[in-house]
């Protein structure tokens, strides 16, 4: 199964990476490892996410960070959808 990242939630992702980075928040590196070891479990198992009610979209945190990848299973690929922060009204973008 190949995984894909959507133009959105590229960008979030850089983003966010950024704003750790411009506010000394912490290494935009571990929480890039830490996506990146998440979708590594995702690809291995698709279906870990729960699903969100009345949608097609599962989520999975990002360990050590507060972040969620919202994600679309279909049968060739998984897609990352967006990346969004757990505080975030991310409901509202479904």
């Amino acid at each position: 199964m190949r995984l894909q990242w959507a133009d959105t939630a590229q960008e979030e992702l850089f983003r966010a990476a950024d704003f750790l980075d411009d506010e000394g928040m912490g290494s935009s590196a571990k929480m890039l490892e830490a996506v990146l070891l998440a979708t590594s479990l995702l690809v291995q198992h698709p279906q870990v996410g729960p699903a969100i009610m009345g949608s097609r979209i599962r989520k999975w945190p990002v360990a050590d960070h507060p972040f969620l990848l919202l994600y679309e299973v279909d049968r060739h690929a998984i897609t990352i959808v967006r990346f969004v922060h757990n505080r975030s009204d991310w409901q509202s973008l479904l």
